[in-house]
Formats: structure tokens, C-alpha cells, sequence
């Protein structure tokens, strides 16, 4: 590991020995941990084979609990037929507004395209290679049918964390079910169109994924299968449907544990990474993962290791970096990964044996305690409020300037008297106020702007916008998300061509902005700065900020329907876009939150 520049307590290279491409890295709370894992995705500490190109792209985090498969809401097929047909699509507008321009030189206009295609990222280089290749002819004479044929089932770079079972399930659904009508077709003597035997349909799309993905459940011990879909009905969503193992009771992703959601996340990296899909990855050339290990039982922990070990570093090359406080943990890693952070200056990270590392984890075990004068608990109007005032707490966590930590948690359902009042304002104060009263002075709450809403020294209220909805659905985390994707092109999102999600700035904002904002039909006219964690301010159209936060998101669904596909789109926001891009995290949700940890919250 190469020291670049200091980070937080980190004031020069933590060690001077070659990392191993696998380590497993111990020690006690307030070692530095986490801050190793922070420096090297800042680009201040450089892992050693890992060519300092900037660390954007090439390092990716998963901090407590984030290594969770999401959860996907059910959708109409049709949204997945849209995949193929927009490169289609995308490929006959090039043609039609620059064929007079390449009259006699179709090998000219083939190379727009193909241009065309990279910059704009709707391929990747494998699907785009497959697509040139497939007939001997100019890309710019392919029917539709040709494109859709040509192109594999996962054409645009997959992300192994984030793949949608959905749309690999109905993919391969709706291409194996139309080979099968076309075949239908010629049997009754109609006019088909061309289609493979089973063997040549398998040899070039493999088996069914909802086979390999169960053997790959089963590789990791998690007790859950996918039932195999048997018919997709156009006017039905579709959202497949797990099985524990000999029984029949169904069930959703969203009804697993956390243990058993990371567990699943684990085994779609190892199905992308032993399918046709691996050849689409968009991998990191390092992987940091902050405790991804708290939620699992040690027996589970086995499959975690097997497939960082076996799938990221000996197939694909990734470096992996991974803490834990898990005695577990270290014993089930290889011995040569085990490392240890010490507290101090100087090389505070050191090789240590299984032995060393489970014993110094034991220490002090009997005499554990919690301090729970330094934890605030902060009621919040509804469920999906905690789930997303924890995401951003997680991100911003050590940016806190208070000693205090935060603890989430709903005003309930209210009460008979009062139903209208459930999950509201009404129910926050009333819950504040009896328990400070009962002498509970570390109790706080979080009330949502709205004409009646006025703070008060334990509950303070979001000013800048709306509801927390608002927050979360900021143009810009929409826009890395929509980006990141591939439910919009950069020149969609206002952007140059070619832009990533992972290098937007503060130089992209405003257009991108503008584009989300004349996309969902949002007045730009007025207008109010606002100020992000980045420490920038933009000025952003009032309708983000004042709009009720089910209508804007409901907005967004509407305009960009491919985001029907996220059961929960707050959550995904900053799951999937707040994480890569959080300098774009709305700057007063952090301060709102950084005045709770305060000794003095006023």
C-alpha cells in the first residue's frame, strides 16, 4: 500500500508489507478501520497494482448492512422488451438523419453508429462486439428482429451487486418463448421467423438463469430457490417468487432477514460471475466492504469468503479488502488475508495469525457495556422515513460534529381516537412529549414542512423541503441513478456523451437539473440555492422542494417508467446513487442531522 496524502488520523502509510489480493482486516472500535477503507476510496492511500487513474469507477464500498440484495417492485414485461428495442430504435434514428451523408460508404455510417453506441454506454464492448459480428452484412441494414437477435440477454455492463433477477428471468423468458412460437409457426405451416434447436437456443443463451442462480443459492447455503417462471402475461407484472427448499409456501425478496439478503446479493454476484453475464460486468478493480459480515450467521459467513475469494479475486482480478469484528470471521478466512489495525501512530496495521487476531477480538468480552446516554433515539413520521434517515446517516456518519449517534425510529399507527393521525406530525410530538415527560431527555423528533409544522427544542423540522421524499428524490441523486442504469443517455440528463455516473461534478449540475426538470414538466422559474455536501449550491426549480413527496414520486415513475422496476425508490436512490455520487446529498438533511448529535441540539 502506497501512502498519497494524510486522512483523518491517517498521517502516513499504515504498513510497509505487500497486501495479499484477499485481506481481512480486525481490530478494535476507533482503530481505523473504516478510515483505511475511506482513505483508499479518497485515492489518499493507493493499493499497490492498482494504477492510480483516479479512484472513481475503480473502487467500490459497502459499508454496514448496504450488501443487501434490493428489492425490486412487480413490472410489466413490456419494460424489459424496451431494453433491445430502444438500441433499435437508437440505431434506425442514426440511419435515417446521416444515410445521404454515407451514400456509397456503409462501412462509414457503421462506425457512427458503433461511435454513437460507446459514447453513449447502451452497450457494452462484449454485447457490441457480438452485435457487429453476427450477420455479414452493414450494421446499418440489421431489421429490429436481427438487433434483437444479435444482442445477448444482458447487453448493457452489468453491476454483479445490483443485478435484476426480473429482468433475467423474463429476458430469457420472453427470447426462449418467442424461439418456441416461431418454431410453432413453421410446424402449422404459417410463415416463421427464423429460430434455433434447444441445443443451439442453450449453446448461445445458456441454461435458464433461474437454475444456475439456484445452484448458486445452494453453493452458499442459503435455503431458498426460484421457482421457474411458467407464463408471463403481458397485462400482469411479473416479479419472481422464492421457495424455501421442500416446501411450498412463496415469498418476496423484501421477506427475507438481512443476513438472508446479503447471503442472496452474494450468490447473484456469484451467478454473474459464472454465467454468460461475466463477460458484461462492470467491476471495481478494488471492493471494500465495511463489516458485510455483522448480519450473518458464522455458517453463512462460509459462502461470503468462498465467493470474494474464488469469484472476485481468482476470476476476476478484484482486490478485496474486508472488516470485521467477527471471531468467525478470521476463522474461516485463509490465514495469509488476517490483518489487524491497531490503535496509534506509525504502522498501525500489521499480519497476524488466526490465533492472535480471535484472541485480541475476545478481549474485554465480560466486561461489555453500553452507554446509552450517548445514543439519541429520533422518532420520525413513518417507516419508509426511518429506512431513508438511516441510509444518509450512514454516508454522512463521520462528517458528525457531535459525540452523540442516532437511533431511527416510526410514530406507530397512532390510536383509535386519532387514525387520521397515523404516522404523522401528530403522532412524532405526541411520543416526544410523553416520553421526555416520563424523563426520557434523549428523545428527539423529525416532523416533515408543511403549513402547520413548527419546531420546538426537541423537534425540529426539515425547512428546505416538503418531506424527507423530497430529500431523497433530489434531480441530481435521480439523475447518477437514472445514469448509472441506463434509463437515460448523458445527452438525456443534459450531459456530454460519454459521461459516467461515478465523474458527475458540480460542472453537470445545473444541466442536469434542467433536463430532469423539463422532463417531468416542473415550472423553472423559480427557483431556490440550495447547498450540497459537496459544497456547491445549485439552484433548483421550487417544484422539487415543495411538491408533496408521493406526487413528485410518483412524477418521476411516470416520466422514466423503468424506475417502476425499485419496490422502493427512496431507498434505491441512496443505496445505488447516493453512495457513488454523496457529494450530492441536499447539504440541509446533513446538517439536520449533525445538529442531533450535539450536545446542544438548539
Amino acid at each position: 500500500m502506497t501512502f498519497i496524502r494524510p486522512w483523518k488520523s491517517i498521517h502516513e502509510n499504515p504498513i510497509d508489507d505487500p497486501l495479499p489480493p484477499l485481506v481481512v482486516l480486525t481490530g478494535p472500535n476507533g482503530a481505523g478501520k473504516s478510515q483505511v477503507l475511506d482513505a483508499i476510496e479518497a485515492g489518499c492511500l493507493q493499493v499497490d497494482g492498482v494504477p492510480m487513474m483516479g479512484t472513481l469507477g475503480q473502487v467500490r464500498v459497502f459499508r454496514l448492512s448496504e450488501l443487501m440484495a434490493q428489492v425490486e417492485a412487480p413490472q410489466s414485461i413490456g419494460a424489459f422488451r424496451e431494453r433491445w428495442a430502444q438500441v433499435a430504435q437508437h440505431i434506425r434514428n442514426i440511419v435515417q438523419g446521416n444515410q445521404n451523408a454515407y451514400p456509397q460508404n456503409p462501412g462509414g455510417l457503421d462506425q457512427l453508429i458503433i461511435d454513437n453506441i460507446r459514447a453513449n454506454r447502451m452497450l457494452s464492448e462484449g454485447a457490441l462486439s457480438d452485435l457487429v459480428s453476427y450477420l455479414d452484412k452493414p450494421l446499418s441494414e440489421y431489421s429490429l428482429n436481427e438487433i434483437r437477435d444479435a444482442l445477448p440477454l444482458q447487453h448493457a455492463e452489468v453491476d454483479p451487486f445490483r443485478l435484476s433477477v426480473s429482468e433475467v428471468f423474463a429476458t430469457y423468458f420472453l427470447r426462449r418463448d418467442n424461439n418456441s412460437y416461431q418454431r410453432y409457426k413453421e410446424a402449422q405451416g404459417l410463415d416463421a421467423a427464423p429460430y434455433l434447436s434447444d441445443d443451439d437456443f442453450t449453446h448461445k443463451y445458456g441454461p435458464p438463469p433461474w437454475l444456475v442462480l439456484n445452484e448458486a443459492l445452494l453453493a452458499i447455503g442459503l435455503d431458498y430457490e426460484f421457482s421457474a417462471p411458467v407464463e408471463i402475461p403481458e397485462s400482469l407484472p411479473y416479479s419472481p417468487v422464492l421457495r424455501r427448499r421442500g416446501e411450498d409456501l412463496e415469498l418476496q425478496v423484501e421477506n427475507l432477514s438481512t443476513g438472508e439478503r446479503t447471503l442472496l446479493a452474494i450468490a447473484l454476484s456469484l451467478y454473474t460471475g459464472s454465467s454468460r453475464a461475466s463477460s458484461y460486468l462492470q467491476l471495481p478493480r478494488i471492493l471494500l466492504l465495511d463489516e458485510a459480515d455483522a448480519s450473518l450467521h458464522p455458517s453463512m459467513v462460509v459462502g461470503l469468503i468462498n465467493v470474494l475469494q474464488d469469484v472476485f479475486v481468482a476470476t476476476h482480478g478484484v482486490h478485496v479488502i474486508m472488516t470485521s469484528h467477527s471471531p468467525s470471521t478470521v476463522a474461516i478466512a485463509p490465514e495469509e488475508s488476517l490483518f489487524q489495525m491497531r490503535r496509534g501512530v506509525g504502522r498501525r496495521m500489521r499480519k497476524v495469525t488466526k490465533d492472535q487476531a480471535i484472541a485480541a477480538l475476545a478481549v474485554g468480552i465480560p466486561t461489555l457495556s453500553v452507554r446509552v446516554e450517548d445514543r439519541r433515539t429520533v422518532v420520525v413520521e413513518e417507516q419508509d422515513d426511518v429506512q431513508v434517515y438511516e441510509h444518509i446517516y450512514r454516508l454522512v456518519r463521520g462528517e458528525m460534529t457531535g459525540p452523540r449517534s442516532l437511533q431511527f425510529v416510526s410514530s406507530g399507527s397512532g390510536s383509535a381516537e386519532h387514525p387520521e393521525n397515523s404516522g404523522s406530525s401528530f403522532e412524532v410530538r405526541r411520543l416526544v412529549r410523553e416520553l421526555r415527560g416520563a424523563g426520557n431527555d434523549t428523545i428527539f423528533g423529525i416532523i416533515d414542512r408543511d403549513a402547520a409544522s413548527s419546531g420546538d427544542a426537541a423537534i425540529l423540522v426539515s425547512e428546505e423541503r416538503y418531506s424527507i421524499e423530497n430529500y431523497a428524490l433530489d434531480p441530481l441523486l435521480v439523475g447518477a441513478l437514472l445514469l448509472m442504469q441506463n434509463f437515460a443517455t448523458a445527452q438525456e440528463l443534459g450531459l456530454p456523451v460519454g459521461t459516467r455516473h461515478f465523474a458527475l461534478g458540480v460542472e453537470h449540475s445545473s444541466s442536469m437539473v434542467a433536463a430532469i426538470a423539463q422532463k417531468l414538466n416542473i415550472d423553472e422559474g423559480a427557483r431556490t440555492s440550495v447547498t450540497y455536501r459537496g459544497g456547491f449550491s445549485v439552484p433548483i426549480p421550487d417544484g422539487f422542494l415543495s411538491l408533496r413527496g408521493h406526487d413528485l414520486q410518483n412524477l418521476y415513475v411516470d416520466r422514466y417508467p423503468m424506475l417502476r422496476r425499485y419496490r422502493k425508490l427512496m431507498q434505491t436512490v441512496l443505496e445505488m446513487a447516493a453512495r457513488d455520487v454523496p457529494q450530492f446529498i441536499p447539504g440541509a438533511v446533513v446538517a439536520l442531522l449533525d445538529r442531533l448529535t450535539r450536545e446542544e441540539v438548539g
